[in-house]
């Protein structure tokens, strides 16, 4: 009998680590036909090495999630091999593509492609990880910041390593469009828009808030930095820290 485990998750996220952190310790206890593998990368990756290794008899993906329970909930269930809406697939294939990491990715994305066996099995923890919605509410937690400073690399279309740094206005786009970056967040996807529209949406932020916006060269996978933004790092740390001071 094959099977595979898989962690899914970001390693460097906190609770969000939780699947890799399973991968990792589970590792030194892989025997012949028991597989355990790091799913912290994209689904589309994954299902493409799925259909190029001899088929496995079972899958087990383990992950942290937020699907509204008390966080440290365990739910382990069977996959009803369930796809929903072509328009919604069709979404999470092109989050896959981009390199974003969630468990609901993987599964429909996978799914989709008609690359798992029949029995495959999840593991959920619910999590309350570093996403924008964990964010929001560990601010409201706090005692108030006089000044927040976000970094990102992100792409605008300008040229490579470009830096900019400005005063976040407090603007907030239609309805519509923040309830859509609500549901991403929650689904565990990280991204700098989605982070100031969530937690301005929540009115968590202080009025002094400062972003610094780094036009990446490469976002591929992989270790290190492009020789555009290595180059900028002492720029960027520069601007950083000048924005610490009153």
């Amino acid at each position: 009998m094959r099977v595979l485990v898989g962690g899914v998750g970001y390693r460097y996220l906190r609770d969000n680590a939780l699947g890799v952190h399973i991968a990792d310790s589970f590792a030194g206890r892989a025997t012949n036909g028991i597989e355990v593998e790091d799913l912290g990368y994209h689904p589309i990756g994954f299902t493409q090495n799925l259909q190029d290794r001899p088929p496995y008899d079972r899958i087990i993906l383990v992950a942290a999630i937020v699907r509204g329970r008390e966080p440290g909930t365990v739910k382990a269930y069977r996959w009803e091999h369930e796809l929903p809406p072509t328009e919604e697939i069709q979404d999470r294939v092109s989050e896959s593509v981009t390199g974003v990491i969630s468990l609901d990715n993987l599964l429909i994305v996978t799914e989709a492609f008609g690359a798992f066996p029949e029995d495959v099995w999840v593991v959920e923890v619910e999590d309350l990880g570093y996403h924008p919605i964990g964010f929001t509410q560990n601010l409201q937690d706090r005692p108030p910041y006089d000044r927040i400073i976000l970094v990102a690399a992100i792409v605008r279309g300008r040229e490579p390593g470009t830096v900019k740094a400005y005063r976040w206005e407090h603007e907030l786009p239609p309805t519509e469009e923040i309830q859509d970056r609500v549901s991403e967040s929650v689904t565990g996807v990280v991204s700098l828009d989605n982070l100031l529209v969530v937690t301005e949406a929540f009115g968590a932020f202080p009025e002094d808030v400062w972003v610094v916006e780094v036009e990446p060269a490469d976002e591929s996978w992989g270790e290190g930095f492009s020789p555009e933004i290595q180059a900028k790092l002492p720029e960027i740390e520069e601007t950083v820290w000048n924005l610490t001071k009153p």
